[in-house]
């Protein structure tokens, strides 16, 4: 257990300076079963970015999803193989909102739907707290040269909605949106 967290702690202090692991939890070792459910929770101090008075925070993903050389072709003669190294995972991160500020945004859902992969992504609040539920299933390894077009533009979508970062207002700011 003691070498398990150090592990843990190195892997997240690649991306986040001064982490501090507060809890593992995982489920069902002892059972075999097709999933693994666990829980890592740690605290980051002065995670969040500052600009202009406002707070914005990345969402630490364990398995981003990221863009990919093979999609800056404008089409494709030969099928394309979509690296996957898991099934389905669903990750779970919980923020809390900061003392004195609100979210810009209020809940939202972002989804599709491909035959080599599934993604959605959504976001609800509760008291001082934003949960934000990203699920992603690989069902087929690769992309024929039909569909290339389709996969790489809801692909680059996944991409941009994956590195969504979340806005904290002062409380009291007025935002007024351009008019259409």
């Amino acid at each position: 257990e003691k070498d398990r967290d150090k592990g843990i702690i190195e892997m997240l202090s690649e991306n986040y300076p001064d982490v501090e692991l507060r809890s593992v939890e995982i489920d069902d070792l002892d059972t075999l079963t097709p999933t693994l459910r666990f829980s890592v929770t740690f605290y980051v101090p002065n995670y969040m970015m500052e600009a202009g008075g406002f707070l914005i925070a990345r969402l630490p993903w364990d398995r981003q999803i990221v863009p990919s050389a093979a999609l800056s072709y404008a089409k494709r003669l030969q099928p394309m193989h979509v690296p996957s190294f898991h099934d389905s995972t669903t990750e779970i991160v919980r923020l809390n909102v900061p003392p004195g500020f609100v979210l810009s945004e209020g809940t939202s859902v972002a989804r599709t739907v491909l035959p080599q992969i599934t993604y959605e992504r959504s976001s609800y609040m509760s008291p001082g707290k934003l949960t934000v539920v990203r699920s992603i299933g690989n069902h087929r390894p690769w992309v024929s040269p039909e569909e290339y077009l389709t996969y790489k533009t809801e692909y680059n979508k996944m991409v941009k909605e994956d590195r969504r970062s979340i806005l904290f207002m002062p409380k009291g700011t007025v935002v007024k949106f351009p008019k259409k």
